[in-house]
């Protein structure tokens, strides 16, 4: 079945995402990078802000 919704995804000019890293892994993979110099309390406040859209809205 994902070949298919692959397939028809490349047919119909769509980028599928199975071949595309969507964005929110992209920016948990760069707090990761962040936060690996990070111990403790320091890194669990860093986690509650990191990324930009864990941020309360206002």
């Amino acid at each position: 079945m994902k070949i298919q919704s692959a397939i028809a995804s490349l047919v119909l000019g769509d980028v599928s995402p199975v071949f595309a890293q969507n964005s929110q892994q992209t920016k948990m993979a760069d707090c990761n990078k962040q936060a690996a110099d990070k111990k403790g309390d320091e890194h669990k406040a860093f986690e509650r802000v990191c990324p930009p859209s864990r941020l309360p809205r206002p």
